[in-house]
């Protein structure tokens, strides 16, 4: 009967411990990386529609134009649900999965673009 209740116990104080770790991770992530492109907003946006398939991951971009250069932003927003620990602590590796993807993206719109 000890046994059960030091593992009750243990267990329960062990949600808690989590539940306040996890509650120091915010529930809304957002993942950017950006890329400087010798290219006009108005072709990089047809470039970036292109190249936004069915089956590719839901980013989104954002163009900022500049005299001689336009930046595109690529991110990826995530809402992680309070209750749900696991899913908040998983979430601190989704820059190191996400960013070298983007990066590569990045790079492969910008060699387009610098190419036409």
């Amino acid at each position: 009967m000890k046994i059960i209740k030091l593992g009750l116990i243990s267990f329960v104080v062990f949600s808690i411990m989590l539940l306040c770790f996890s509650a120091i991770i915010p529930s809304e992530i957002r993942i950017s990386r950006a890329e400087n492109m010798r290219a006009s907003p108005k072709d990089l946006e047809q470039m970036l529609q292109t190249m936004k398939t069915k089956d590719s991951f839901p980013y989104n971009w954002q163009i900022y134009p500049f005299d001689t250069i336009t930046t595109v932003q690529l991110y990826y927003d995530f809402r992680i649900k309070w209750y749900r620990p696991w899913e908040k602590l998983g979430s601190i590796t989704y820059d190191k999965q996400l960013g070298p993807v983007m990066e590569k993206e990045l790079a492969a719109l910008k060699a387009r673009a610098e190419a036409d």
